[in-house]
């Protein structure tokens, strides 16, 4: 980097919203392709929405350690970047579809392991049953979703968001297609979704594969270096994403045994939230690529000046969303399903999930803030204590013990997230962050 410093420097805000726009699609493209199952299936009935609740809970545990690993290879590849280490960058790239490939095929053995067990999870024998099926069928595809999660994290290293929005878009709008026709016309049910996931993240794959090998990928300049750097920095970060989304998974395993109305209006909440939630992990994404070159390039002013536009952008975005949810919650439940019980509590539902929403998207600037820094382990640590103190310990106490349902897991969801983003936000500003990670080779500012 010359000593006039990043294009970008004076101005964050643009790049910023350069980086998010086309990372908001990108950045949760295989959570779209399950949103669109959940929203063709919950035509279907209350058991196949059940069914692909628990189903698809548990292949995004199984994959979800590698999805937080692979977060490490966008840090280490802004970095290098930043520093001027291409070719760092290339053995990087080179490393994580090597990783990938190995996760992939364990992935599959994993995921018809699990899948016979789902059947004693459900509170029905039908959702149980649907909830293997499906669970059987998309972990053929969990290569191809690592190599996907990987490629785009390279290609957002490098400062390109276009290319995995583009083959994110192309992937979405196949299985858009393809789940429509298997469901429906084909009667193929969960099994038609499952199997329109796996071809749409094929495509999506060798889309991001074609433009990264035209760029280069070194695999033969990996050395031990690249895999200690990758693993110091990716392993909290994985074994956070596991242990939080395990806590989840165990949310959604306590709320299955209330019926199949209940997981039914717990999966179809989440599922829309997560979509209305791609702006701010867009956001968060982006603040990371940013502060990893800054850091990269001994800039550590900019990690406050780019955090400062992170959260003003999340809490513009997060507020409305929190008032459309509000306003509209009725109505949007009524729009995705036909069944009356799961329509009524899935509206009560999004209302507590409009300030889960809050909470959740200071919680993700603050966590991918820092996680550009290099700093990984604190976060993480403290991820993973409230994602298991809150939720499935509220879930006990008020979902069962007082009877409220679902309500009470949802409650624990908002106190985690709002703890985690308080103590991750104060991080950033007093500088915690810069003892840890990548960091402590850093110059002194």
């Amino acid at each position: 980097m010359d000593d006039s410093g990043f294009a970008w420097e004076q101005g964050p805000w643009r790049e910023l919203i350069r980086l998010a726009l086309p990372t908001a699609l990108s950045s949760l493209s295989y959570s779209l392709m399950t949103l669109t199952d959940t929203l063709f299936l919950a035509r279907v009935g209350a058991a196949p929405l059940a069914g692909i609740a628990l189903g698809g809970t548990a292949s995004f545990v199984l994959l979800s350690f590698w999805f937080g690993l692979f977060r490490a290879t966008k840090t280490l590849v802004a970095q290098a970047r930043g520093a001027g280490r291409d070719s760092d960058a290339r053995a990087h790239a080179g490393l994580g579809i090597l990783t990938a490939s190995a996760a992939g095929a364990v992935g599959i053995l994993l995921g018809h392991g699990v899948a016979a067990l789902l059947p004693h999870l459900a509170g029905s024998a039908e959702a149980g049953a649907l909830a293997a099926d499906y669970l059987r069928t998309v972990s053929y595809g969990a290569p191809m979703v690592l190599l996907t999660v990987v490629l785009g994290e390279v290609r957002l290293g490098a400062g390109d968001a276009v290319t995995p929005f583009r083959a994110a878009l192309a992937g979405n709008a196949l299985n858009l297609v393809l789940a429509w026709v298997l469901i429906f016309p084909l009667g193929l049910g969960v099994v038609g979704a499952a199997l329109a996931t796996v071809i749409a993240n094929t495509v999506e794959t060798c889309w991001l594969a074609s433009v990264q090998a035209r760029e280069g990928v070194a695999f033969r300049a990996v050395r031990r270096e690249h895999f200690g750097r990758l693993w110091r920095l990716g392993l909290p970060s994985g074994v956070q994403v596991l242990l939080e989304l395990g806590a989840y998974g165990l949310l959604a395993a306590m709320i299955a045994p209330l019926g199949a109305v209940p997981l039914a209006a717990h999966q179809l909440v989440a599922q829309l939230l997560r979509l209305l939630g791609l702006p701010v992990i867009a956001i968060a994404e982006s603040a990371a690529v940013l502060v990893g070159q800054g850091v990269g390039a001994g800039r550590w002013a900019l990690v406050r000046r780019v955090a400062s536009r992170a959260f003003a952008l999340n809490g513009l975005i997060t507020l409305g969303v929190a008032f459309a949810l509000w306003g509209a919650g009725p109505a949007l439940a009524a729009a995705a399903t036909q069944d009356t019980e799961v329509r009524a509590l899935a509206a009560r539902l999004l209302g507590l999930g409009a300030l889960v929403q809050l909470a959740g998207g200071a919680n993700a600037v603050a966590g991918a803030v820092l996680r550009g820094t290099g700093d990984a382990t604190v976060p993480a640590l403290l991820g993973i204590a409230t994602a298991w103190l809150g939720a499935p310990l509220l879930m006990w106490l008020l979902g069962y013990r007082l009877g409220w349902g679902a309500m009470g897991g949802w409650l624990g969801m908002l106190i985690e997230n709002g703890v985690c983003a308080s103590y991750l936000t104060a991080r950033i500003w007093n500088g915690g962050w810069r003892a840890a990670g990548s960091t402590r080779s850093a110059p002194s500012a």
